[in-house]
């Protein structure tokens, strides 16, 4: 709990508690990457996305994204314990994990638990970038839309 209780801190209780509207958190994982991670990531950095490998290769490939996905997610834990939400129609139509906060995101009175929070699923795109159709007006202003709504409780940096 001590990120979590951090992170309110930061954003409610000290000088920036006034000055923002919105916050959104793109997942990192390596962040959460340990010595071996970190070598094992210089090892695939180098493939694109879309480059064919070698069958045994494909299994690690597969091996190594669950655990990046798995350390991204670790890292979006305290965010959620904060209160920070995931946005469905944005979680969608990107390949980013990503959540967002409102200031009575943060304001509440009671934290998740770690429990809860593991228990919390993430959102994941549906279809992979090349086969989905291009975005459409209103999944474009999505962005928009939420930024709006937030800056009609709270007016953004002077």
């Amino acid at each position: 709990g001590v990120a979590a209780n951090a992170l309110r801190l930061l954003f409610c209780s000290t000088a920036l508690q006034d000055r923002w509207s919105v916050i959104v958190y793109h997942a990192d994982a390596q962040a959460q990457f340990d010595a071996v991670d970190k070598e094992y990531h210089k090892l695939w950095r180098g493939r694109g996305r879309d480059s064919p490998e070698e069958e045994a290769d494909l299994a690690a490939v597969q091996k190594w994204k669950k655990r990046c996905d798995y350390l991204a997610e670790f890292d979006l834990r305290p965010f959620l314990r904060a209160g920070f939400q995931q946005v469905p129609e944005l979680a969608q139509d990107s390949t980013w994990m990503q959540i967002f906060a409102v200031p009575s995101f943060l304001q509440a009175s009671s934290m998740m638990t770690h429990d809860e929070a593991v228990s919390v699923p993430f959102l994941r795109m549906l279809l992979p970038p090349s086969k989905r159709p291009p975005p459409s007006n209103w999944e474009q202003c999505q962005t928009a839309k939420i930024c709006k709504a937030s800056l009609q409780q709270k007016q953004p940096f002077s």
